[in-house]
């Protein structure tokens, strides 16, 4: 039922921007109810990996990636393992 309400979502929208988490990228889903080529926009976090990232980007999805903030309250910047 969710697939269907999402893909009559889908034939309304002009532009289509999704949020999901970089732990999402490593689970198989059971049912497709979003070809990557219909996502505008992809918003994760910093712990994406470049293997994803790439793969989404040759997609012609505008990745934008959300630097966390770790327990020091610092952002640390997952790949470069710098503190901004």
């Amino acid at each position: 039922m969710i697939v269907r309400v999402v893909k009559s979502l889908l034939n309304q929208a002009d532009e289509v921007i999704v949020l999901a988490d970089s732990s999402k990228f490593d689970i198989r889903a059971r049912h497709c109810a979003l070809p990557i080529t219909r996502i505008d926009t992809l918003i994760t976090d910093d712990r994406i990996s470049e293997a994803n990232e790439t793969m989404l980007r040759n997609e012609g999805v505008e990745v934008v990636i959300a630097f966390t903030k770790h327990l020091t309250g610092a952002q640390t910047n997952a790949k470069t393992g710098v503190q901004e």
